[in-house]
């Protein structure tokens, strides 16, 4: 039986991590946390269990959204991510890799919004 994806979801509130969680595991997807983009690198790059897809905040203190992802990309030009934002002009970085949800948004359009980049990944 294959695995499902994993993502990987970086935001320094506790509660978003858990609201997002919990839509993501009602999906059947396997859910890893990290709390600022430097645990996310550390998870990212222990490699098991493979990240399918990250989703990540914008600002988080010490190192921000933006950074984390350009960091990432340094290690996996081509992995996908999804930023959530309340702040969409944070968003510096527009290649077709990166995706943006505004917060708030419901469980459906996480999950369309995870879907659509699980599929386009798997054709990367």
């Amino acid at each position: 039986m294959p695995q499902p994806p994993c993502i990987l979801i970086v935001d320094d509130e506790p509660a978003v991590r858990r609201v997002i969680r919990a839509m993501l595991e009602r999906n059947q997807y396997h859910v890893l946390e990290a709390a600022s983009g430097e645990e996310a690198l550390a998870i990212y790059l222990q490699g098991q269990p493979r990240v399918d897809l990250v989703v990540s905040d914008v600002r988080m203190p010490g190192m921000d959204g933006n950074e984390f992802v350009r960091r990432l990309h340094e290690l996996q030009p081509l992995q996908r991510v999804i930023f959530v934002t309340a702040y969409p002009g944070d968003l510096h970085d527009s290649a077709h890799r990166l995706a943006a949800l505004p917060k708030p948004f419901s469980s459906a359009q996480l999950i369309s919004k995870v879907s659509a980049q699980l599929v386009l990944a798997a054709t990367a």
